[in-house]
């Protein structure tokens, strides 16, 4: 989810539907994970490597291996 707000939001709605509109994490009984909301602390905890973007963008490396 992109915002606490938009948690909110889904548990209101939720809420109206007898549970029936629910997120993916909801679903499969799995813990809430607001990657977008949290997006700089993640930033902050996990930083990406200088050079990663270009590299990525000019298909030198994927998202699998790692940064040589």
């Amino acid at each position: 989810m992109r915002s606490k707000k938009g948690e909110q939001w889904l548990d209101y709605v939720s809420s109206l539907t007898e549970h029936k509109v629910v997120c993916g994490a909801d679903f499969m009984g799995l813990p809430r994970n607001l990657l977008e909301a949290e997006r700089v602390l993640w930033y902050k905890k996990l930083p990406v490597p200088q050079g990663w973007h270009e590299a990525y963008a000019h298909g030198e490396i994927d998202v699998v291996s790692p940064m040589k």
